[in-house]
């Protein structure tokens, strides 16, 4: 093995090969040493792409490759590298994990060989390329001899005791027709969690979830529905589910970051979503962050956030929000087309006038059926949903004085309509001062 020693140069010295090669040496130690006291795990690919054209024909071929080797290796394959980097995928392999390699430093005595070749210990191989001056006008061109690394994809199981690699993606099976079938959930190790596809997903999901269950939370605060002690834990949650959503916001936009940034903030919001969700209101022992294995540590954090959020979601009451459109219409969405059959959907008004007055006028008033129909049903005064009153609050919604509350029917053939719909629409004509209203879908108990 060679050291990382500098070399000395001093006056009158003679110069050889060795010289430069040693001074090599050293200043890539140096880089390595610099970038891993900055930062752990800087290694892992900054591009990746596989053909999949090329899986159908049993083999593995890269369109996009660039990154860092764990040794500190740089790498970004050009068109004619990547045409060498192709891997024929052996009949009847199952499990099979596909690596990018390169030999080992000393390993061979010699670390430039005259050719390419995958069975080579050589870390590169010689290619001649013409170069002219560019500090000179008129200057003709010069033949060089260039070193290239001498990458190549391989099984793991074939190099890992000669060459430095980075794991590409894990073969399921090849078929006897040759098609070359692929572990989704592998997560080969990336120093931007965005080409990860399996993290990709589940980021962009678990956000879109957040923000609706935060605006649910917030349209449910201040207004008729939970009080007391489950009213501060919905606090609590909506503070939780705050922070998340903008914290996650942010990873999600942000270039090239690296997916252990990503990981404590997803072990974070874990830790705080189990006062929630766990009995003991202590967080889970999760796996210790591997760069070499991201879908082995991501997995488990990633399926409990989603069961975590689906659990505190999956409420007996849920609020549905009442958006403002035009011409006086508000929209209610309604995301589990579900709920039609197995809830009961609960209106709750309170406005400046009698309280017998509003019970009595309010269904002459309201037109309320599918969200895309309710501007036809005002147009040509067609009836829509009925609405009954109701004695008071149901058990489920806690009372507050001044409102009145109103259920609607599911007996008119609109409600049928309202299964391939977006939700609910809702118009009221006339006057009702200081009014204001909330819409609950209540789940029947099981």
């Amino acid at each position: 093995m060679f050291s990382n020693d500098r070399v000395v140069w001093s006056e009158g010295m003679f110069l050889q090969p060795q010289h430069f090669q040693q001074q090599q040496r050293y200043q890539q130690a140096q880089l390595v040493q610099g970038l891993e006291a900055l930062q752990s795990h800087v290694w892992g690919f900054t591009a990746l792409k596989v053909d999949p054209a090329q899986l159908a024909l049993g083999c593995i071929q890269l369109v996009e490759c660039a990154g860092i080797l764990p040794d500190g290796t740089l790498f970004n394959l050009d068109t004619q590298a990547l045409a060498l980097a192709r891997f024929v995928v052996p009949e009847g392999a199952r499990q099979l994990e596909v690596v990018l390699a390169l030999p080992m430093s000393g390993i061979c005595a010699s670390e430039v060989s005259r050719e390419s070749a995958a069975h080579s210990l050589s870390r590169y191989h010689l290619v001649e390329a013409t170069a002219r001056d560019n500090s000179a006008d008129d200057s003709g061109e010069a033949t060089l001899q260039l070193s290239r690394l001498n990458l190549l994809l391989a099984a793991k199981q074939d190099v890992q005791r000669s060459h430095v690699y980075l794991d590409v993606l894990r073969v399921t099976e090849r078929s006897p027709g040759g098609q070359v079938s692929l572990d989704q959930e592998f997560v080969a190790p990336v120093l931007n969690w965005r080409l990860a596809q399996p993290l990709v997903s589940f980021v962009d999901d678990f956000l879109s979830r957040v923000k609706q269950r935060g605006y649910m939370l917030a349209t449910n605060m201040g207004v008729p529905g939970l009080g007391g002690v489950a009213e501060v834990q919905h606090f609590l949650m909506l503070q939780t589910i705050n922070r998340a959503e903008s914290i996650l916001g942010h990873l999600a936009s942000y270039p090239g970051l690296h997916p252990e940034v990503l990981y404590r903030e997803l072990l974070g919001l874990a830790g705080e979503l189990a006062i929630f969700s766990e009995s003991s209101k202590r967080p889970k022992t999760y796996p210790v962050y591997r760069h070499d294995r991201l879908g082995d540590c991501f997995a488990p954090i990633m399926a409990d956030l989603a069961y975590t959020l689906s659990a505190q979601a999956g409420t007996d009451v849920i609020p549905l929000v009442l958006q403002e459109r035009e011409h006086g219409i508000r929209f209610a969405g309604v995301l589990d087309c579900a709920l039609y059959a197995t809830a009961r959907f609960v209106l709750a008004v309170r406005a400046q006038v009698p309280d017998d007055e509003l019970r009595k006028v309010f269904p002459t008033r309201l037109k309320i059926g599918p969200a895309e129909r309710v501007a036809d049903l005002v147009d040509l005064q067609l009836p829509g949903l009925s609405v009954s009153v109701l004695p008071a609050a149901p058990r489920e919604l806690p009372y507050y004085a001044g409102f009145s509350y109103f259920e609607l029917q599911s007996d008119h053939p609109l409600w049928q309509e309202l299964n391939t719909g977006a939700g609910f629409g809702l118009h009221l004509a006339g006057d009702f001062p200081g009014l204001q209203l909330a819409f609950w879908a209540i789940k029947d108990p099981q």
